[in-house]
């Protein structure tokens, strides 16, 4: 297939993806928190109530669609072996970031002398984010750099 067939079909995935996930949350009032498990265990006395893991890939493939999105306008003005390699490192990107929110703290908890320790799935999945967008564009420069010789 095309290179440029494939930047637009990943615009157009990241479009529809983004657009279900925001259908599919918005209909959770309350967000990642709506689809908690109601029933307490009889025998436990654990406050925190897991958060279903259907959620927080939905929550985490609306934001990572949307930075597809971006990057992929970015890749209609490079050459394709610069896609090529962004493509490579995303793909095992993703599969990392969801086995790290997977095992991040459902909610925030308290730390040392009660200072709060802010990591949490919701905290987790913008970092995540950040840091592959960073990622994406140094990549990118520097692919790009590399090849312009060429």
């Amino acid at each position: 297939m095309n290179y440029k067939k494939q930047i637009l079909i990943n615009i157009a995935v990241s479009i529809t993806v983004m657009f279900l996930s925001f259908c599919l949350i918005k209909t959770y009032p309350n967000g990642l928190q709506a689809c908690e498990i109601s029933i307490a265990h009889p025998n436990s006395y654990s406050t925190e109530i897991p958060v279903c893991p259907l959620i927080i890939i939905i929550n985490y493939l609306s934001i990572f669609s949307f930075a597809v999105f971006i990057l992929s306008f970015i890749f209609l003005f490079t050459k394709e072996e610069v896609y090529r390699a962004w493509k490579r490192f995303s793909f095992g990107y993703a599969i990392m970031a969801i086995l790290l929110l997977f095992g991040s703290p459902a909610s925030t908890s308290s730390g040392f002398s009660g200072l709060s320790m802010s990591i949490s799935r919701s905290n987790m999945s913008f970092f995540l984010l950040y840091l592959f967008l960073i990622i994406s564009l140094i990549l990118i420069a520097y692919k790009s750099i590399k090849l312009r010789g060429k």
